[in-house]
């Protein structure tokens, strides 16, 4: 578990997400927090696999970002988002954003972290996982629009 527990502004956060997905991409403070009932989990760890941080997303910020990486139409996104699923394709492409966000937590984590895993929607969280999603020790809930594909919801935890 990690002993520093600062996470990234919104500011930090919009930087990454600008550099992914241009100029016009937002990332503002959301309302409340996000729903983890069928959602992209992302496991940042050390190099002992010990986990630091979680990124969870929505279905629609997953493949807004997933689909705007390498410029899937936004239908079919759209038709996923309604079906309530992230197609292979496009989970592939967003485990490549969640691979990039690591640096969200160069500055703010004890030491250097990893994407170790992400979980797919319909997956289980294994028991640490389970447990830091109940009772981060820190959160951040951001509302991110991709430019294009509209906006969806991202949670960064410390856990």
């Amino acid at each position: 578990m990690s002993e520093s527990h600062s996470l990234p502004t919104p500011e930090q956060v919009n930087k990454i997400v600008i550099g992914l997905f241009g100029d016009d991409a937002l990332v503002k403070k959301a309302t409340g927090p996000i729903d983890t009932n069928n959602v992209v989990v992302a496991k940042y760890a050390d190099s002992d696999h010990g986990l630091h941080r979680l990124v969870v997303c929505d279905l629609a910020f997953a493949n807004n970002a997933g689909a705007a990486l390498t410029m899937i139409s936004p239908g079919v996104v759209a038709d996923a988002i309604k079906a309530k699923e992230v197609p292979e394709n496009i989970f592939d492409n967003f485990r490549e954003v969640l691979n990039i966000f690591v640096n969200l937590f160069s500055d703010t984590a004890r030491g250097r972290l990893v994407l170790d895993g992400v979980d797919a929607p319909t997956a289980t969280a294994d028991e640490a996982t389970a447990t830091a999603l109940k009772a981060p020790v820190e959160r951040a809930d951001f509302e991110v629009t991709v430019p294009r594909y509209g906006s969806g919801r991202l949670t960064l935890l410390a856990c």
